[in-house]
């Protein structure tokens, strides 16, 4: 990999301080206006679509706040690189658990790193294990201005942290290589796997300039050959033109073949191809064969077409059995207020198209409906003002036991509960949400829908939030699950983490909270992201070489500092 150089911004010697010289910066220009000026044409065709869409991505926020970084920093032509070298050395060693057995992912040190004004969050976290090596993704803001000031090519939003011990100690690697040119954009919102100890594969969305000086919007996956220690530029898995929009990949390898790799990912299209003169929407799979160095043409698995029925097609999960068989799952939602979601999911062999879709249930979405015109939904706001992104998550048992090939589903769903709510005057409603749960043995008849937290919303009054699920399956076919809970405030604000397991394929759960999760929301301290994400998942893995049982997942954790940090569970 090539790692970030950092440089000392200023050395006290006798009492003088040397600052590099100015030139470094004004060579730099060229590099951070193609950087303002890409931003800037990305932004621009997403402003192009519905806000019912836009409410959706993720990548309107981060381009605004990239563009007006990069300004600033282009207009103070004397700046500096910064110095990182303590927090550089920080990173490079062993970040100890804490009191209550949780293992700190990200390193805290680089935090105030460039500045004293603002801080910067760890979010949006995928774990993934192979043997006694775990490599967790992430969304890590400060290799925004990590990579713009220090770097020498593209802008990276993704950090990645490494383990050689099973997860009972992490290094913190900094940014992910974003790539050598200054148009490579690595957006985040990161799914990792792995196909054996040395082997890891990191998905996220990403943007660069292709062929013939064409500006396609891409899903990327960079590649570890030694453990999660380099990695490698990212490959385009995908890419389109402008008029498309690629977000929500997610990544699974084929243990039947450890080079197959599927990724999958959602289409916001605006070509006017397959929907003339309308948006388009699709659920879309792509596979490589040869460990990520090459894909195929995308795999239809669901698409919309926005003015049949204002519906868009939203979150991409994929998992594949012990046979090869490959499941995807996501949610068909109707943009109109007060409407049901379908989670649906379909499944397919290589070599054959995806089978029709089947719908698992009709979800409803949690927190408060936030309406800005009487015809279009915008978006899902929590308690404080935060988005709440659709939370589903989908794991397939390889264990090779009685269950094996068996389908587990999960999802938030605030069908329990919905109290009136004054300060949101168009739906008027504030629905809160419950951990919901369907298994199918074979991805086509999915059981009746089970709530796994043991609480219950009260028959009247406020009630708690459960959200952002993730489950996984070991090698003996236990299953657990984990997700954000506020049940244990009483004004439903602060959430803990929760997890639950089963050892009978989904029919009875063991619930337990995981001490030293206390977090508080915090908006506004980090000036890089949107200050209403609180993440959009945290994924939960067991290992895929099936050496060893049990479960270990990265999670988000508000610090004393009111920063959004990373930590990390291993349980069975």
């Amino acid at each position: 990999m090539r790692r970030i150089q950092f440089w000392v911004c200023a050395i006290i010697m006798s009492g003088t301080v040397f600052l590099p010289a100015a030139a470094r910066a004004q060579d730099n220009s060229a590099r951070l206006q193609a950087i303002i000026t890409r931003s800037r044409e990305l932004q621009a065709n997403l402003d192009k679509l519905p806000q019912s869409v836009r409410s959706t991505l993720v990548e309107p926020g981060r381009l605004s706040r990239l563009d007006t970084i990069a300004s600033r920093v282009a207009s103070r032509q004397s700046i500096a690189p910064v110095g990182l070298a303590q927090a550089e050395a920080a990173s490079q060693s062993t970040l100890p658990a804490d009191t209550n057995g949780l293992v700190v992912v990200n390193n805290r040190a680089s935090d105030l790193a460039f500045s004293r004004f603002a801080v910067y969050s760890d979010t949006t976290s995928s774990t993934a294990r192979c043997g006694e090596h775990v490599v967790v993704g992430y969304n890590r803001s400060a290799s925004i201005l990590e990579t713009l000031i220090n770097g020498t090519g593209g802008i990276s939003f993704s950090g990645v942290s490494v383990s050689s011990n099973a997860g009972g100690s992490f290094r913190d690697l900094g940014a992910v290589p974003p790539g050598p040119n200054s148009t490579d954009f690595l957006f985040g919102e990161p799914s990792v796997t792995c196909s054996n100890p040395n082997n890891f594969y990191y998905a996220q969305m990403y943007s660069t300039i292709g062929p013939n000086n064409n500006a396609p919007t891409s899903i990327g996956v960079s590649t570890s050959n030694d453990g999660g220690n380099t990695w490698s530029d990212p490959v385009a898995a995908v890419s389109k033109s402008l008029s498309h929009t690629l977000d929500s990949p997610w990544s699974a390898v084929d243990p039947t073949s450890p080079k197959r790799i599927y990724v999958s990912y959602r289409d916001v299209d605006l070509s006017g191809t397959l929907c003339p003169n309308d948006l388009r929407t699709a659920i879309e799979v792509v596979v490589s064969n040869d460990g990520g160095q090459t894909f195929s043409q995308p795999i239809v698995a669901a698409q919309q077409c926005f003015s049949v029925n204002f519906e868009i097609v939203v979150t991409s999960r994929i998992a594949v059995s012990s046979r090869g068989k490959v499941f995807v799952a996501w949610e068909d939602a109707i943009t109109l207020p007060l409407t049901l979601v379908d989670l649906a999911v379909t499944s397919f062999t290589p070599g054959h198209l995806p089978l029709a879709p089947v719908v698992v249930d009709q979800v409803v979405q949690g927190g408060a409906e936030v309406v800005h015109s009487l015809d279009v939904t915008d978006e899902f706001l929590m308690q404080g003002g935060f988005q709440n992104f659709r939370g589903i998550d989908l794991a397939v048992d390889r264990s090779g036991g009685p269950a094996d090939g068996s389908v587990y589903v999960v999802w938030n769903d605030g069908r329990n509960l919905a109290v009136p709510d004054t300060i949101n005057p168009f739906s008027g409603l504030y629905n809160f949400d419950d951990i919901l749960f369907s298994r199918s043995s074979d991805g086509r008849t999915f059981s009746a829908s089970a709530k796994l937290n043991t609480d219950n919303q009260p028959s009247i009054g406020r009630g708690f939030d459960h959200f952002q699920p993730a489950i996984a399956v070991d090698r003996t076919g236990k299953l657990a699950v984990c997700w954000k809970d506020t049940r244990d405030d009483k004004n439903g604000y602060q959430y803990e983490r929760f997890c639950t397991e089963s050892s009978d394929f989904g029919a009875t759960w063991d619930e337990h909270r995981v001490t030293g999760t206390l977090s508080t929301p915090s908006r506004g301290q980090d000036r890089v992201i949107n200050p209403d994400t609180i993440g959009n998942y945290d994924a939960l893995t067991a290992d895929f070489t099936k050496q060893a049982r049990g479960f270990i997942g990265a999670f988000q954790w508000t610090s004393s500092g009111m920063n959004p940090d990373l930590k990390a569970q291993a349980f069975e």
